[in-house]
């Protein structure tokens, strides 16, 4: 279908991302065909690439492809959008018997499309030049969608809430007149807004909050502690206020008493508030931070010892790894795929001083896997043939902490062009200082032998890849994932946050959940 109305940019921002695979490929595709125009939009959630096209381009490009043919621009661009069209909307690539698309990446980063078909009984050719796009391109057709949906989400989620609030009170309403329930498998539990607000909050500052309202209770009786804001949900703080990390509160007493309030700031800092302080008149200030306790069960990491197979063929500790190098690891988005070698981006999380606990994984092959009980390991469950390859679709992945003997993993063949596959045949924990996460373009590495994901906390691997696709196509665009040091990536306390608020706690590790906030 041709338009004609309005710029193609402006018709691209009303379109979805289509999925196609094209020369087994997959890929997101935006299109839009005018009259002699089209503008086309490809990615990989790696980069993003575009060709635009007017009458002039579509001519001189028909010519040059096309010696034997002679038609007008619209008899050329005519058949084009017939023949191109189905393939930028989801067919495989091949639209009929004689018409056909291929994809071929270039060197120097663009993508070359190719089609061959048939017009007027002569052979018809054409090539897409598609170019990385412009930053201000990613921004309006995918990266502010992106955050705009996620907006409404958090929107919808109050919404929701308040939702719940009132069908409850109207359900309360309707008991106090005498109505009773005639099934009772329909009873449910009242909504507490309180309780739903403290899901947001740290386990640490949840801790010293519960603490605490025993302490008042304690002290007056008859009197609440009374948390006037806790997670910001408004934007009224400073973007680097710890009500964002759910690290922080606002509390007075339930009678308002100001009297209290120096007693009320001693026993918060009993309690184990780490900072307490009057920010107004009307409220006391208390936040925490997290200490080695709560670090020791965040994220998924592999200890400093544990080593990777440099592009060169030698071995170097994560510990000692950088960002740039490029390390043996998977191009299957289930660890089963060739082994190449994938550029390190980042590190998201890196701590060469605190002490973890690491769950060690020993293998038939004598390979031995050192990682964080949240961190995703790649399996195989039932009978697998030691040394074998593993059959397409077998792999999975589980956190570590739930890996047993008789399971198989992926570990690296002599020659790094292969993955083999290894039983596990003991599980053990032990203690050791340090911990790396570091990050490769295809999500995964071959740590001591063994091919293991890039990501923790959240149970999909696929699901991880795909949210940190926009710090991929940051990378591409800048060669950088933004200034970083020991600590947790920005960008993965980001998803964190995320992740709390829009997944269900059980698709959360619940070692995972307590992160390090720094």
């Amino acid at each position: 279908m041709m338009e004609a109305r309005g710029s193609s940019a402006e018709v691209l921002l009303q379109r979805p991302w289509l999925p196609v695979g094209i020369s087994g490929c997959q890929l997101l595709t935006k299109s839009w065909f005018g009259e002699t125009a089209y503008h086309v939009l490809l990615t990989d959630m790696h980069c993003v690439w575009e060709e635009r096209m007017d009458a002039a381009s579509i001519q001189q490009r028909s010519q040059e492809l096309n010696r034997r043919l002679r038609a007008p621009v619209k008899a050329f661009f005519s058949h084009l959008c017939e023949v191109v069209q189905p393939c930028l909307t989801g067919s495989d690539g091949r639209v009929d018997g004689e018409a056909q698309i291929s994809l071929t990446r270039q060197e120097d980063g663009d993508i070359s499309m190719k089609l061959k078909s048939e017009l007027a009984g002569l052979p018809f050719y054409w090539e897409f030049h598609c170019t990385p796009a412009p930053v201000t391109v990613v921004c309006a057709q995918l990266v502010r969608p992106l955050l705009a949906m996620s907006h409404l989400l958090q929107r919808q989620v109050e919404q929701l809430g308040g939702l719940l609030v009132r069908k409850d009170a109207e359900i309360q309403d309707f008991r106090e007149n005498g109505a009773t329930l005639s099934r009772e498998r329909l009873q449910t539990d009242v909504f507490e807004e309180q309780t739903y607000r403290e899901d947001f909050m740290s386990k640490r500052c949840k801790d010293k909050l519960n603490s605490l309202a025993i302490a008042v209770m304690n002290l007056w009786p008859g009197v609440r502690l009374r948390v006037t804001e806790g997670w910001d949900e408004d934007g009224h703080h400073s973007e680097e206020s710890l009500h964002y990390e759910g690290r922080a509160v606002d509390i007075t007493t339930s009678d308002r008493d100001r009297n209290k309030y120096a007693m009320l700031a001693r026993l918060a800092v009993e309690s184990g508030f780490d900072w307490v302080y009057y920010e107004s008149k009307a409220h006391i200030h208390c936040s925490v931070k997290s200490d080695h306790s709560v670090a020791a069960k965040s994220g998924g990491c592999f200890p400093g010892e544990a080593s990777v197979t440099l592009e060169s063929g030698a071995q170097k500790s994560v510990s000692e790894l950088r960002p740039g190098e490029r390390v043996l690891a998977s191009a299957g988005g289930d660890g089963s795929g060739e082994l190449v070698y994938s550029e390190v981006l980042a590190f998201l999380d890196r701590d060469p001083v605190t002490w973890k606990l690491f769950y060690t994984l020993q293998t038939e092959a004598g390979a031995r896997l050192s990682l964080t009980a949240a961190h995703l390991l790649f399996v195989t469950e039932g009978n697998c043939s030691e040394g074998a390859a593993p059959a397409r679709g077998a792999l999975r992945t589980v956190y570590a902490s739930d890996a047993r003997p008789g399971q198989c993993v992926l570990v690296a063949g002599q020659r790094n062009g292969e993955g083999r596959l290894s039983r596990v045949t003991r599980v053990s924990l032990r203690a050791s200082r340090g911990a790396f996460a570091p990050l490769t373009r295809q999500g995964t590495l071959v740590v001591d032998g063994v091919v293991a994901s890039c990501y923790a906390v959240v149970e999909q691997h696929s699901l991880a890849h795909w949210a940190f696709s926009p710090l991929r196509l940051i990378h591409s665009w800048t060669g950088s994932t933004g200034s970083h040091g020991d600590g947790i990536h920005w960008y993965s306390q980001l998803l964190h946050w995320l992740g709390r608020m829009l997944l269900d706690s059980g698709r959360l590790h619940p070692l995972g959940v307590a992160q390090e906030a720094r």
